[in-house]
């Protein structure tokens, strides 16, 4: 299979800098066309472009939003005949293949998202589910898309407080590399970027499940945020894109870049590829994203591509100590009163 290869890996040389190293690669490629609802039919897909990360030394391999079942509202509704989830206490079939591929390559997964069906839920919900698999094929974490973009909003239902409460769908996980680096996890799909509330619920107190990059004593969160999207140039529609017509990767681009400086982590997100004319028309721009650094790597056009990054865990961990952002937020140092607006005046010229 041929494809792009954009970036490459940093390689330290001492054991310990190595072990404090995370390999990343992001997969901009189409989600499944293949199947119409059906993810074994990009499943041969998804462990060539496995394979290909997991023998360059990767740690992580991105896939995009809808990779696994398809972009299209027809996909969607065609999940009702393809494999539903049993219960909501039940993980798909299809995922222990996946587990199977990570396991085999050593490689963890960041699986692109689903659209899934509980079969024992009598409203017949879809949702929207992303998972993470370590290197040796477990499951660490999933995550269910909470903010939904207008046009999906006709078919699937986004993920809340009550379907999906916190003690059984944890946002934040925690995974080792195969070199030993313990690291806070946590996913967010597309349109959940545009809320800094997203992040905001990803704030851990002090002392709990400590990552290798934690500091005594501070407020913490995710060291790496997993961002699979699926977000397209001309989504925003004519009115937007009069006004700029590349107004949608100048917004991908920002908030990206904002979220991992005003959060102390890095932001992986991967979007997926597309045409370059027509509609949807591709995006593309995954990229990843730094404290101090803001955008340290990412792929410029819509096509399809495979980059590969080492993040620079040095830079994250100097923007913690300077600016101590999420530690103020924690402890309510930045909550401020809100200042009373006085009525207007009458105008007396």
């Amino acid at each position: 299979m041929s494809i792009r290869i954009l970036g490459s890996f940093q390689h330290a040389e001492k054991a310990e800098e190595k072990r404090m190293q995370l390999h990343v690669v992001l997969a901009q490629v189409t989600p499944n066309e293949l199947g119409k609802g059906d993810v074994r039919a990009i499943l041969p897909r998804m462990r060539e472009l496995t394979e290909i990360a997991a023998k360059q030394g990767a740690d992580v391999i991105v896939f995009p939003e809808y990779f696994l079942t398809g972009s299209s509202h027809e996909a969607w509704h065609q999940v009702r005949w393809h494999d539903p989830i049993n219960s909501k206490e039940e993980d798909p079939d299809w995922l222990a293949i996946i587990q199977d591929m990570a396991r085999t390559n050593e490689i963890a997964i960041v699986t692109g998202s689903a659209v899934v069906l509980h079969d024992d839920d009598p409203t017949q919900q879809l949702y929207n589910i992303t998972y993470f698999i370590d290197y040796r094929g477990r499951i660490r974490g999933s995550y269910t898309k909470r903010h939904l973009w207008h046009a999906e909003r006709a078919i699937l239902s986004n993920a809340t407080d009550e379907s999906h409460p916190a003690k059984d769908y944890p946002p934040l996980f925690l995974f080792k590399t195969k070199r030993g680096l313990k690291l806070r996890a946590s996913m967010l799909m597309c349109w959940d970027l545009m809320f800094p509330e997203s992040f905001r619920r990803l704030l851990s107190a002090p002392g709990r499940f400590s990552s290798d990059l934690d500091e005594k004593d501070r407020f913490a969160g995710p060291d790496v945020v997993f961002a699979p999207t699926c977000w397209y140039a001309d989504d925003s529609g004519p009115r937007a894109l009069a006004w700029n017509k590349n107004c949608e990767a100048a917004c991908l681009d920002a908030v990206c870049v904002s979220r991992a400086m005003e959060n102390e982590c890095f932001v992986c997100m991967c979007n997926a590829a597309g045409p370059s004319i027509g509609s949807p028309r591709g995006l593309g721009h995954s990229s990843c994203n730094a404290p101090l650094l803001g955008c340290s790597a990412r792929v410029e056009d819509e096509k399809e591509a495979l980059l590969f990054h080492t993040l620079p865990i040095e830079a994250m961990l100097t923007a913690r100590d300077i600016f101590k952002i999420r530690h103020d937020m924690g402890t309510g140092i930045l909550s401020m009163p809100m200042v009373p607006v006085p009525a207007d005046k009458e105008d007396d010229s």
